[in-house]
């Protein structure tokens, strides 16, 4: 067995995945599955994306056979990338110079794969969740190369194996969190009324990094809602000064060893107002009330239900400010996956209804409570989330250490 000098996962762990995948494709009738999407390359075979290069000359990709070996293919450039840090043995360049003398395009080099394989049903990346690396125009020329190959979507069985986090992944995620309370405590306590949101952001990066949380995406990525778009979201950071009166929502978190985390908090600068603390009782009780509903064999509408009764039980008035028809979702190599904590009917319209929780899966709740009504003077966004581990038993709070209740700085 070739040992990589720089391995991406542990033997044991690539093994682990790789007979989980195998055993998956049996059960779905898949002879082959051939991937490209980013983080399924990462997952399946511990290769890192090192560089933001997307275009063809840079084109990657694994085949998996139902039984035997994957063969992995690259570009001439990170091929060795590939010997470096994957436990594949058998890595095929692409493209360079033609003194290499290897193939002039990676087409040619996954049809002849998936000839020799003698693949009929070949499982493809088709979910717009995952993040492909080849055009369309390219798989078509492979489709072209393989006409009796019947191509499946595999996006059910990546996500029956994906969503369930294995001891080494559980490890990862709970040392992101102890890393990153740690430093969004102490960039909390650094903030202060008259700093602007990119100074307390620049804060969140730097004290990321000084605890060992430095991959990209950057290590403290944090949205940011606050004076002047209260209601606008998903937004990065502005030079908005932050002032008395004013509300700051905070939402993500950074990625370590590819995992990420998703925290939302809420800050008031100076004393809080009645409304304030009002949508923030509400918003708090329907989180708390989703994440009572976490545990083995709930469904993911089970979850919507017991934040939607918890504001039933608050006031009824609240349901009509909820911004967003989702509760919740999975997390891991992405900040959204699979599950997410909806309405049983929106689920059906996913075909997604009879998704189960189950011990591994790494979930957030989160219920958003905003004022959005104009004739109103204050306008408040209120929205905390957690983020928890199904067990065995029931669940763990990840968030357990970073305080939940409505932040003043005074």
């Amino acid at each position: 067995m070739r040992q990589p000098r720089f391995p991406g996962i542990p033997h044991e762990e690539y093994k682990l995945r790789l007979d989980k995948a195998q055993e998956l494709m049996g059960k779905y009738g898949f002879d082959a599955l051939l991937l490209f999407g980013i983080d399924n390359i990462r997952y399946y075979t511990g290769h890192i994306k090192a560089s933001y290069g997307f275009s063809r000359r840079w084109r990657r990709g694994v085949v998996i056979p139902r039984k035997g070996e994957p063969v992995f293919v690259s570009n001439n450039i990170t091929s060795k990338n590939a010997m470096m840090t994957t436990w594949i043995e058998d890595v095929r360049p692409w493209g360079g110079p033609k003194q290499f003398g290897y193939e002039r395009d990676h087409e040619t080099i996954f049809i002849q794969i998936l000839m020799d394989l003698g693949a009929r049903r070949v499982g493809v990346e088709m979910d717009d969740t995952i993040q492909n690396e080849v055009s369309w125009g390219e798989f078509e020329r492979i489709k072209k190369g393989l006409e009796k190959v019947e191509w499946v979507d595999a996006s059910d069985l990546i996500w029956d194996q994906r969503i369930i986090k294995t001891q080494y992944e559980q490890d990862i995620i709970r040392d992101l969190h102890r890393r990153f309370t740690k430093a969004l405590l102490r960039a909390r306590d650094q903030l202060k009324i008259g700093m602007t949101e990119l100074q307390f952001h620049g804060l969140i990066f730097e004290n990321s990094v000084h605890e060992g949380i430095h991959e990209d995406p950057m290590a403290g990525r944090m949205m940011m809602t606050g004076p002047g778009r209260y209601t606008t979201y998903i937004m990065g950071p502005t030079d908005t000064v932050l002032k008395k009166g004013d509300t700051l929502w905070i939402d993500g978190g950074p990625r370590h060893k590819g995992y990420f985390m998703d925290i939302q908090r809420n800050i008031c600068f100076g004393k809080p107002t009645e409304k304030m603390k009002d949508h923030y009782r509400a918003a708090l009780a329907a989180t708390l009330g989703c994440a009572s509903a976490v545990k083995p064999g709930a469904m993911a509408s089970d979850v919507w239900d017991a934040g939607e009764n918890a504001l039933k039980e608050i006031h009824p008035k609240y349901l009509l400010k909820r911004p967003s028809e989702v509760m919740g979702h999975a997390m891991g190599l992405y900040t959204h996956e699979p599950p997410f904590f909806m309405s049983r009917e929106s689920l059906e319209r996913l075909g997604e209804a009879d998704r189960k929780l189950k011990p591994g899966m790494y979930v957030s709740v989160e219920v958003g409570i905003v004022d959005t009504e104009p004739a109103e003077p204050e306008i408040v966004t209120m929205w905390p989330e957690e983020n928890l581990l199904v067990t065995e038993t029931g669940h763990e709070v990840l968030t357990r250490d970073v305080p939940n209740d409505l932040w003043v700085i005074d």
